[in-house]
């Protein structure tokens, strides 16, 4: 089952960015020997969102080609609290350390990529609920060096044009989609009697 946060990246995605996505494309990962441990295992993994354009070339979809690349493996952080301002350089590099190192630095994920796409020409794009204010640019830099991460997408950018998106529709039901059905109706009773 996909949960909220991969529904909403999902989203958009496929609505606003105009690509097909697979969510929770599963691969069977194989764990080393830790210690005190007989043998290593092997078990489900998944990869939160794999992404292709089907017409790259299109004016419409350009510059999102642009950014994400015609194929990409995303990888979903949605850790919605506050964000503590980090008192340090190191624990806001820390930060990305947890949201990259479980898909990005897993050669096995890569591998079952490169599978999907018949080839290894993707991008790796990391949604993350947000990046520290104060060392936004130090984390992107952190990502891209230790980890391959081409772009950062925060959920208030994706949640701005999805509730765009929806609200420029004609259409006022979206039954394939009940994310954009909440943020259709969020964005038409909630947030228009407060502007």
């Amino acid at each position: 089952m996909v949960e909220v946060n991969e529904e909403i990246a999902r989203a958009y995605f496929r609505e606003v960015c105009g690509y097909l996505v697979r969510a929770g494309f599963y691969y069977k990962k194989f764990r080393k020997r830790r210690a005190g441990k007989k043998k290593g295992g092997a078990g489900p993994a998944d990869i939160d969102l794999l992404i292709m354009h089907p017409n790259p070339s299109s004016k419409q979809y350009r510059g999102f080609v642009k950014n994400y690349d015609q194929r990409a493996m995303v990888s979903v952080k949605g850790w919605h609290m506050e964000p503590k301002r980090r008192k340090s350089r190191k624990n806001a590099l820390g930060e990305m350390d947890n949201a990259c190192s479980s898909l990005f630095a897993d050669r096995q994920a890569s591998d079952s990529a490169k599978a999907f796409f018949g080839s290894g020409d993707f991008k790796k794009l990391l949604v993350i609920s947000r990046l520290d204010e104060n060392f936004k640019e130090d984390q992107r830099k952190y990502a891209r060096q230790k980890y391959g991460v081409e772009q950062i997408i925060e959920f208030q950018q994706m949640l701005e044009k999805l509730m765009a998106q929806a609200r420029s529709r004609k259409r006022t039901y979206f039954p394939e989609s009940p994310i954009l059905q909440t943020i259709y109706t969020i964005s038409k009773y909630v947030l228009s009697e407060k502007r």
